[in-house]
């Protein structure tokens, strides 16, 4: 037989419903640490996940990422030194910061002096991968490989 659960043995927010279920078996409500709203759930499931550290705690997504939010250490919060100061000389940083507070960067177009904005993540990720973007457009690219050709032409038949 089971031993009997009382509020004292639960975690904080959470106590037991004074109802019983349908064949009797017992419920608690956990109390959502960001709104305030309660949710019930059968006992038995909640110390199962409890057990497991999986218990909830939220009521429903949008307040788990808040919390989660709210729990990020300040760390996160500082700008990254080390991806902003080495930008290239047709790469600028966007003061407009994204939606998500994400950072952005301004590339000139080096053929046509078109600027195009893109995730400063993405133009690292091009750079590592050796393809820095520097044109606008595929026609523009297209001159940009022309002009090298054509210089490496030039050096060959001068050596």
């Amino acid at each position: 037989m089971t031993a009997k659960v009382e509020n004292i043995d639960l975690p904080q927010g959470v106590r037991l419903d004074p109802r019983r279920g349908k064949m009797g078996g017992q419920y608690v409500f956990v109390a959502c640490p960001v709104c305030g709203r309660k949710r019930r759930y059968v006992l038995s499931w909640y110390r199962s996940q409890l057990r497991r550290g999986n218990a909830p705690r939220t009521c429903s997504r949008e307040c788990a990422g808040i919390m989660r939010q709210k729990l990020r250490p300040a760390s996160d919060t500082q700008e990254p030194v080390n991806e902003i100061e080495d930008l290239l000389p047709w790469v600028r940083l966007d003061e407009y910061r994204g939606p998500g507070g994400g950072w952005y960067v301004i590339v000139t177009c080096v053929v046509c002096g078109r600027e195009s904005r893109m995730r400063i993540s993405e133009f690292r990720s091009r750079e590592r991968k050796g393809f820095t973007p520097r044109a606008c457009s595929r026609k523009c690219a297209w001159v940009l490989r022309r002009r090298a050709k054509n210089e490496c032409m030039v050096t060959e038949v001068v050596a």
